[in-house]
């Protein structure tokens, strides 16, 4: 959808990896892909009675996505999740997440955000033979895996309206339109710099 040839793109919590000279998808949540596709039959059957519950099957992770549902059946619908989810957990099969109004599942594999950016990172300066200066911004839970990796040779922003020192995250902004800002000052600021340099 971005369709930007020279960007890497990352999802499903880092376990999948796209660019222009990497392919990486983890083996171990590759394997998984069976039982995900059987948990989230299960939760489509169990939350039917819930209006305002979706259940999203992203192949090596599931999101059950209750943001429409009704606050007073929420303590009910996190009941019947951990019903459903707490004998793949007992087992180690899969680990649990909580988001903004949605329940993170995925595989069990050690592998995260922060395995991502430092897959990344070791790739760009083995291929450049220069060592970079990264920034990671982001706004949820899971972004704190990848906080601590840029921690010592970058810097990292949470955008969140309540921040907190409990996130290893160095910066804070308070909503995406503050991260628009602080991108176009950047990228102003980079310009200028270069320009600098060059005369």
């Amino acid at each position: 959808l971005v369709h930007v040839s020279q960007l890497n793109y990352v999802g499903n919590h880092g376990l999948e990896i796209e660019g222009p000279s990497i392919h990486y998808v983890n083996a171990e949540a590759k394997r998984f892909k069976g039982k995900l596709f059987r948990l989230a039959r299960k939760f489509k059957v169990v939350f039917e009675p819930f209006n305002g519950v979706f259940v999203e099957n992203k192949s090596l992770t599931l999101s059950i996505h209750y943001k429409n549902l009704s606050t007073k059946k929420i303590n009910l619908a996190r009941g019947a999740f951990l019903a459903v989810v707490k004998s793949y957990v007992k087992r180690k099969w899969v680990i649990i997440r909580k988001g903004k109004k949605v329940w993170e599942i995925r595989p069990d594999t050690g592998w995260n955000k922060g395995s991502a950016v430092q897959l990344i990172l070791q790739r760009i300066s083995r291929e450049n033979g220069k060592q970079f200066f990264p920034i990671y911004i982001g706004d949820d839970e899971t972004d704190e895996d990848a906080f601590r990796i840029v921690r010592k040779n970058g810097f990292s922003v949470k955008v969140t309206n309540q921040p907190t020192r409990r996130s290893k995250a160095h910066f804070h902004l308070k909503s995406p339109a503050e991260v628009n800002i602080f991108l176009k000052r950047f990228v102003t600021l980079l310009k200028k710099t270069r320009a600098s340099h060059n005369s």
